[in-house]
C-alpha cells in the first residue's frame, strides 16, 4: 500500500486584500505585497510612501531591508499623479526621504560593484577559454605538421574557426591515432 501525503493550502487573491490595513500592520510581507492589493483610486503614492516608511523604521539595515525596499519601489505601479504625491510626501518628510535615498544609493552601489565583479570574472573566464583554445589549436597544428606535413598548412585556417575546446581535443586524439590524413579530413570544418 502506498503512503500518500496530502497537502492543503489556502489560496489568497491579493487583489481582494486591503492594502491600507496591510501597510499599517506589522508584517513585512503585507508591506511588500500591498502594491498588488485593493487600494482607493489615486492613493498609490501615499501607500507606497507609507510602505517604504514602515520598512525604513521597522527593518534593520541589511539585505532584508534592501530586498523589501527594492521590491516595493520596483513593483508598486504608480501613475503620474501618484508619483507626484509620493515626491511631495518625500519633500515634506525630509528624514524619510534622506533615509530612502541612502538606502537606494547603497543598492545602486552594490549593483555597480556586483556588475564590475561579474564583468571581471567573465573577462577572466573568456581569457582562460581563449588561452585553452589557443593552446589546443597550437598542439593540434604541431601534431598535424609532424604527422601529415603536406596537409597541415592547408587546413590551418579552417581549424582556426573552431571555438570549442572539446572539438579540438577530439581532433587531437583522432590525429594521434590516424594512419592517414583521410581519416581526419571528414572531421574538419569546411
Amino acid at each position: 500500500e502506498l503512503d500518500m501525503h496530502t497537502y492543503r493550502y489556502w489560496e489568497v487573491f491579493l487583489g481582494n486584500l486591503d492594502a491600507e490595513k496591510c501597510i499599517e500592520g506589522d508584517n513585512p510581507a503585507g508591506w511588500l505585497l500591498s502594491g498588488w492589493m485593493k487600494r482607493p483610486r489615486g492613493s498609490g503614492g501615499r501607500l507606497r510612501f507609507r510602505a517604504i516608511q514602515q520598512i525604513l523604521h521597522n527593518v534593520p539595515d541589511g539585505e532584508e531591508r534592501e530586498l523589501l525596499l527594492n521590491t516595493v519601489q520596483s513593483y508598486y505601479g504608480l501613475n503620474v499623479k501618484e508619483q507626484a504625491e509620493e515626491e511631495q510626501l518625500l519633500r515634506e518628510n525630509e528624514e524619510v526621504g534622506k533615509e530612502m535615498m541612502t538606502a537606494f544609493d547603497k543598492l545602486e552601489r552594490k549593483g555597480e560593484i556586483k556588475g564590475k565583479a561579474e564583468g571581471k570574472l567573465e573577462g577572466k573566464l573568456e581569457g582562460k577559454l581563449e588561452g585553452k583554445l589557443e593552446g589546443k589549436l597550437d598542439d593540434l597544428l604541431e601534431l598535424l605538421s609532424l604527422r601529415f606535413p603536406t596537409e597541415a598548412s592547408s587546413v590551418e585556417s579552417s581549424l582556426r574557426t573552431i571555438n570549442r575546446v572539446d572539438v579540438l581535443s577530439n581532433l587531437f586524439r583522432k590525429a594521434v591515432l590516424a594512419t592517414s590524413f583521410d581519416e581526419i579530413r571528414p572531421l574538419l570544418p569546411s
